[in-house]
């Protein structure tokens, strides 16, 4: 089994805004992010070498159940797509460090 360079896509979406940027980071240093790319849609087309690779590299790092369930999705766009429409609600507000503890705070907003 492959390596993960990153955290996997969390079942819930906790982690899609982090999830989303380290993939789009290691996509990108694979030369693979036009295979996702929602601008580039129309303009260029990937081999379909390019397409499997980022599509490996994507179902690497999501939850065994987001496997299952885009088990048939063969193209990354549109697993891309599935997972922003579903995930892309949840926010991330990263407040300063406190002065005494350090500790760094996240929380997550969703859009109902």
């Amino acid at each position: 089994m492959a390596t993960k360079e990153f955290e996997i896509l969390a079942l819930d979406g906790s982690n899609f805004p982090s999830w989303a940027m380290d993939l789009k980071v290691s996509l990108s240093t694979l030369g693979l992010y036009r295979c996702i790319d929602e601008t580039a849609a129309g303009t260029v087309t990937p081999s379909s070498m390019s397409n499997y690779s980022a599509l490996k590299v994507m179902r690497n790092h999501i939850h065994q159940d987001l496997k299952m369930e885009y088990m048939y999705e063969e193209d990354p766009r549109a697993l891309w797509t599935a997972l922003k429409n579903r995930y892309e609600q949840h926010k991330a507000i990263i407040l300063p460090r406190q002065r005494r503890s350090g500790t760094t705070y996240v929380y997550r907003i969703s859009n109902l």
